[in-house]
């Protein structure tokens, strides 16, 4: 089965981190196609303030990939959620969980991927709050 790398655009997040941090953003194998962790940083590497703000920048970044392998939200199968959590915490915080249900709801109307929310104490970075990793169908 061949593997390909889905290289963004030139200016987006994805690619920018790509080219920084030396991994693909995506890869299709065969007709599905794995997305790397998709973080709440921007173009010029910082990171949106709020734990929303981050969200809605992952779920974007995401888009940005998933248009550039040429599928969209209505060929997603599976999400996976990296919610960094307090040291001690029992459960994913309300908000984090709840603004990322909405999008998924938004984004995906007509279906119901596979989803995992998973709370970490940390991401890669300092000051990530959310990483999100999608596969889809093409």
């Amino acid at each position: 089965m061949t593997s390909t790398e889905i290289v963004p655009p030139e200016g987006t997040t994805a690619r920018i981190l790509r080219d920084a941090y030396f991994f693909a953003p995506a890869r299709r194998i065969g007709d599905v196609i794995k997305l790397s962790g998709q973080t709440g940083h921007r173009p010029d590497q910082t990171l949106a303030e709020t734990h929303t703000e981050q969200i809605e920048t992952a779920f974007q970044n995401a888009t940005e990939v998933l248009t550039a392998a040429g599928v969209g939200w209505d060929n997603v199968d599976v999400v996976r959620t990296y919610h960094v959590v307090p040291v001690g915490a029992d459960a994913i915080g309300e908000e984090s969980f709840t603004v990322v249900h909405d999008h998924l709801g938004k984004l995906m109307p007509n279906h119901y991927p596979v989803w995992t929310a998973i709370a970490v104490p940390a991401l890669s970075l300092p000051g990530m709050l959310i990483e999100i990793e999608v596969e889809a169908h093409a």
